[in-house]
């Protein structure tokens, strides 16, 4: 009895291991199909088969279609995972070289394919697509290639030496245009082509006279596997063996060149052109002249100069601008003379006065000039005119300067006088128009004080006739400033001068003479102490009131003070005496220009004795009276203030 329960036990164990060992294996096997779409490192993975639209090479800018396909299963839920391989390599990415996938339709879910894109912009061989899901093994497609188009060498049906070098003709050049296969003839709007020229010097400076006709642009349209160009020289000497290439654009080894081909050489026939003024020169450096604005006056210093160029213009084909190139970058001209003359035929001036043009050089520059300096020891108020002249075999004899290239040269500015005056303008006076007062300054930094009625001119030092010629209106006068703040240059700055406010200016001035004399001066003016009589105020106040400029007009204003009158570097009266005379009361009621003895008086401020802060100050004996007793009940002063 033991025995067979003890066999029934056994069988019934032997039967529970083989029921639990079937239900694992069919789990196990429901297990794998889900990480075969889930995670397909379990199991081999699904096969994929790809196919490639074409498999011959592309012309760059073309594109390869892939279409991926899962076999024995829809697609749902997989993603196809693309990447290159170069050379038999894998690689991240390869330059030049676009692979992109496409975005899947209804139709392609449910054949289970994907699709990419793979586009060159570059020429590149040795290029694999592969496709995976997830990270199984990828599966490779053929090997393909993009290339440029294949350039034929371009070829002209003229003999190399037939065409002249003066412009006049040109060697016509053909060059063929092959697909990818290097058979088709190549048509397209994508890549872009160059014509070049390959210059048998490179560094020749005048290279560009050697050229394409069209002047050469990139082609991005080729429409029958041709393109065409000509070229044109009129370099001199003339070019030999030059070669016109064409390519893709920025891609030297596309390159393809004909054979050399030279230009026949012509006769050198040059002309000058007009002679024309470029620059000034002066210590402050050389300044460009732009054509057809106001010649500046340099001064006749023995160093100021004036820069002339002449165009010197080589005689080509009238295909070419007209006729006429600038001769650039010339081998050694020979004998260039320049000189100078007055325009006036009938005045001269001796050459160490006014010295010959100083030439440059006898080569041209860049752009077909020859150059030369004038410059004058003295100032010369003619015009005067340059020429240049050529001994040279065929260069035209001579030419020069037109009339608007004229030049002159100041006079060199020496220190003027200030002549300051005081003019009546009162038409009711009998002195209409007659200068009441006057005084010259010889030295610098006047006029110290100064007042709305005072006038002025620049003339010689101690010069008695240039003194009747700026009062009498005899000379004219051309002014100019560096601070037209505080000096007021007159109408057009003929004058005459008027100061604004305290502060410095240099005035330089250009003095002519009815006889054509010319004179020029520098005078450095220096404001310091206004002048101001109060209109609203233009009574005489008596010593012993409180009136004065501190308390009846703005604080901005204070009496003056005997010391401003009679004291100090620049007193009132060592510069204008009486100053009743300079009209500084004139516009105002009560005061007259014809003031009698008398009434030249002025109330001022005396702190020397306290209580008594004021003074009269008789402008005529430049004295003061601070008693009240010393004066007439009547007597009192007008106000003349300054700026605090």
């Amino acid at each position: 009895m033991f025995s067979y329960k003890k066999r029934f036990v056994g069988y019934f164990i032997v039967l529970i291991s083989l029921f639990f060992s079937l239900f694992i294996k069919a789990y196990s096997n429901s297990s794998i199909a889900t990480e075969h779409l889930g995670n397909d490192k379990q199991k081999d993975p699904f096969p994929i088969s790809i196919k490639v639209d074409q498999s011959k090479p592309l012309l760059v800018h073309e594109t390869y279609t892939y279409t991926a396909t899962v076999i024995n299963d829809n697609g749902s839920g997989n993603e196809v995972n693309w990447h290159l391989e170069k050379d038999g390599k894998p690689v991240q990415s390869i330059p030049g070289v676009t692979l992109k996938p496409v975005p899947q339709n209804d139709d392609d879910k449910q054949k289970g394919q994907y699709r990419a894109t793979l586009t060159g912009s570059e020429a590149v061989s040795g290029v694999v697509v592969t496709a995976a899901i997830g990270s199984n093994k990828p599966t490779r497609t053929p090997v393909v290639e993009f290339k440029w188009p294949t350039i034929k060498k371009p070829t002209t049906n003229l003999n190399s030496g037939s065409i002249s070098g003066n412009g006049g003709g040109a060697y016509p050049f053909t060059a063929e245009i092959l697909g990818a296969d290097g058979i088709t003839p190549y048509t397209g709007k994508e890549i872009a082509f160059e014509w070049i020229v390959k210059h048998p010097e490179p560094t020749n400076l005048n290279n560009d006279e050697t050229m394409l006709s069209p002047k050469p642009v990139p082609i991005t349209e080729v429409k029958d596997g041709k393109l065409a160009t000509s070229l044109i020289s009129y370099q001199y000497p003339a070019v030999k063996g030059a070669n016109v290439c064409l390519q893709v654009v920025g891609k030297d080894a596309t390159r393809q060149c004909s054979d050399q081909v030279s230009f026949k050489e012509v006769p050198l026939k040059l002309e000058v052109g007009n002679v024309v003024l470029y620059s000034t020169i002066t210590s402050a450096g050389e300044k460009k002249y732009e054509q057809r604005q106001p010649i500046p006056v340099l001064d006749g210093n023995g160093s100021d100069r004036y820069k002339f160029r002449a165009l010197i213009n080589r005689v080509v084909d009238s295909k070419i601008q007209k006729g006429r190139v600038p001769f650039k970058n010339s081998i050694n001209l020979g004998n260039v003379n320049w000189s100078r003359n007055l325009a006036d035929a009938s005045a001269h001036i001796n050459k160490n006065d006014l010295p010959d043009v100083q030439s440059l050089g006898d080569k041209t520059d860049e752009h077909g000039y020859l150059y030369g300096t004038l410059k004058s020891n003295v100032g010369i108020e003619k015009d005067i005119q340059v020429n240049v002249k050529y001994t040279s075999t065929g260069l035209a004899a001579k030419n020069k300067t037109e009339q608007d290239n004229y030049v002159r040269f100041n006079s060199v500015y020496k220190q003027g006088a200030l002549l300051v005056y005081y003019r009546d303008l009162d038409q009711d006076s009998s002195t209409y128009k007659q200068v009441i007062a006057q005084n010259a300054f010889q030295d610098d930094n006047h006029p110290y004080n100064f007042f709305d009625t005072l006038k002025a001119h620049l003339i010689g030092s101690n010069d008695q006739s240039s003194i009747q010629g700026a009062l009498g209106g005899l000379d004219t006068f051309e002014y100019s400033t560096n601070n037209q703040d505080v000096v007021d240059l007159g109408e057009n700055n003929a004058g005459p001068i008027s100061f604004k406010k305290a502060g410095q200016a240099r005035i330089l001035a250009k003095v002519t003479t009815p006889d054509g004399k010319t004179d020029r001066y520098y005078y450095n003016v220096k404001t310091v102490r206004k002048l101001y009589y109060p209109k609203d105020h233009p009574a005489s106040y008596p010593l012993d009131d409180n009136n004065s400029c501190d308390n009846i007009d703005s604080n901005q204003y204070r009496s003056l003070t005997f010391s401003d009158f009679n004291g100090g570097a620049s007193p009132i009266h060592s510069e204008f005496k009486n100053i009743f005379n300079w009209g500084v009361f004139i516009t105002f009621n009560g005061i007259s220009s014809s003031v009698t003895p008398g009434q030249y008086f002025i109330k001022i401020k005396d702190d020397s004795k306290p209580g008594n802060p004021y003074a009269i100050y008789d402008a005529s004996t430049n004295s003061i009276t601070t008693d009240p007793d010393d004066l007439d009940n009547s007597t009192g002063g007008l106000l003349l203030c300054t700026y605090n």
